[in-house]
């Protein structure tokens, strides 16, 4: 709306962090980070509330970019704390269609002393099996550069298992589809099972998401699933509140 494209600030911007933990320990393996718009009066908004913003401002290139540095800028700090985490973060097909972004990644990986481990970037489903040779090309640089690429929601889109083995993924997200209902049907439960077993003979990390019951925990769990992130464990926090959280856990979980 208007009113709301005239109070869209670049400043108000900031970045969420959701837990990822070993399924079987529970220890801190990673996170990942999730946009958000400190809106003066309706409170945090998600990209879904403001994306459209960014666009007719025509400041979503830069958004995405801010995204990147800002995730880069924790892991510094992190990495300062002694607390070697790697954090998740979500690339959309305009991102992956930028012919310099591996040379933009690798520079700021560069510019903050970074690893390449200590970035994963999510790729939806419904991207990483499209057969288009710009987004093909793109992902084969990632691979080239030694660059970690998950897929994000697996289960939403009709793909087959099979495409699985084509992709230079090394982290694959199960998605609602695959976890809503797996403590209750157990055909979902069947077709889970398959999928981490496909992943794992792929050498592929497994992670669940939207975990929001122990139920849910405990099947995914015996599924040999690797790592899981949702409500059950956390949601997203801010910087000071992830932090808390982390130093709780590395506290209280420590083998």
């Amino acid at each position: 709306s208007e009113e709301l494209l005239e109070i869209f600030s670049y400043d108000a911007l900031m970045l969420e962090y959701q837990i990822k933990v070993d399924s079987k320990t529970r220890m801190p393996i990673g996170a990942e980070a999730f946009l958000r718009w400190a809106h003066p009066e309706k409170g945090l908004l998600v990209p879904a509330d403001f994306m459209h913003l960014a666009d007719q401002l025509d400041m979503r290139d830069d958004i995405d970019a801010w995204v990147m540095e800002e995730t880069c800028r924790m892991l510094h700090r992190m990495k300062n704390a002694q607390m070697h985490l790697p954090i998740s973060i979500n690339l959309s097909l305009q991102q992956l269609l930028q012919p310099s972004l591996v040379d933009f990644i690798d520079e700021l990986l560069r510019r903050f002393e970074l690893s390449k481990q200590s970035l994963i970037f999510e790729i939806p489903e419904s991207l990483a099996f499209e057969h288009h040779p710009m987004l093909q090309a793109q992902l084969e640089k990632f691979k080239s550069a030694n660059l970690y690429i998950a897929i994000d929601d697996f289960g939403t889109q009709s793909s087959t298992l099979a495409n699985l083995q084509s992709l230079p993924a090394s982290e694959l997200k199960l998605g609602p589809a695959l976890t809503a209902d797996i403590e209750q049907n157990p055909r979902t439960r069947n077709v889970t099972q398959a999928v981490i077993q496909l992943a794992h003979g792929l050498s592929l990390t497994v992670v669940a998401e939207s975990v929001e019951t122990e139920g849910q925990r405990q099947a995914l769990m015996e599924l040999d699933c690797d790592a899981m992130q949702g409500f059950i464990i956390s949601p997203p926090l801010t910087e000071h509140r992830f932090w808390a959280l982390l130093n709780n856990l590395q506290a209280n979980l420590t083998p």
